[in-house]
This record gives structure tokens, C-alpha cells and sequence, in this order.
């Protein structure tokens, strides 16, 4: 299979990862509302998809930037994005925590570091 065809179908299957993830939304939701369980699994549903997004990209990355010898750097990222993917839900379970605060704004973006988490460990397990 050429680059370019493979470039063309990992788009369509990030397309269709991003069509899941919104029809996964809004089942749960609707799901939620009408019976008031299950709120929690529908962001649990939609990091796993965020974080199949990032795996996704992270194989349209070329190799040539994952040397060998520096591949444990890659998880430094890893860790600060998956600390500010679970912030919403350690705010939720314990809101005294130390940096409270920080994790209520970075938690804006928790579905956006569930995709740079799969991203990265595309990069650092390839």
C-alpha cells in the first residue's frame, strides 16, 4: 500500500473515530439524563476513544523523530498529559487536593490530553 493511500485511510479512520466518539456522546448522555446513572462512563467512553485518536495520529508521525536512544523522554508527556486527563475526576473524587485549582482549568482540556497521551505512547512504543 503507497503513503499516500495509507495517509488518506488513517484520516478517514480518525473521521470515524471522531463520528463514534460524538454518537457515543450523546447516547450516554441521553442515556444519563433519562435515568441518572452511568454519567461517569460516558467520559470514561469518550477518553478511550480520544486516547484511539491519539494512537492514531501518532502513527502518521515519521519515524525518523523516535531515535532509539531517546524514546524515554517520551513519557514525560505522557505523564503530564495523563495527569491532566484524570484531573476531572480526581477534582470530583477529592477537590482538596494541592493544585485544586490548576486541575479545575486544565480539566478544559482533559479530552484533548487523552489524545496527546495516545500520541506520545505511539511515538515512545513504536
Amino acid at each position: 500500500m503507497s503513503n499516500s493511500l495509507k495517509l488518506i485511510l488513517r484520516t478517514f479512520l480518525l473521521i470515524l473515530f471522531m463520528a463514534v466518539g460524538a454518537w457515543l456522546n450523546t447516547v450516554i448522555d441521553r442515556f444519563a439524563a433519562s435515568t441518572g446513572d452511568f454519567n461517569f462512563l460516558a467520559h470514561i467512553a469518550l477518553y478511550l476513544v480520544y486516547l484511539g485518536m491519539g494512537v492514531l495520529l501518532g502513527t502518521m508521525v515519521n519515524p525518523r523523530f523516535t531515535k532509539n536512544s531517546n524514546r524515554a523522554i517520551y513519557l514525560v508527556p505522557i505523564l503530564l498529559f495523563v495527569a491532566i486527563g484524570i484531573s476531572p475526576v480526581l477534582y470530583a473524587i477529592l477537590p482538596h487536593l494541592p493544585l485544586s485549582g490548576l486541575f479545575a482549568y486544565l480539566g478544559q482540556f482533559s479530552y484533548a490530553s487523552w489524545l496527546f497521551v495516545g500520541t506520545f505512547s505511539q511515538l515512545a512504543f513504536r
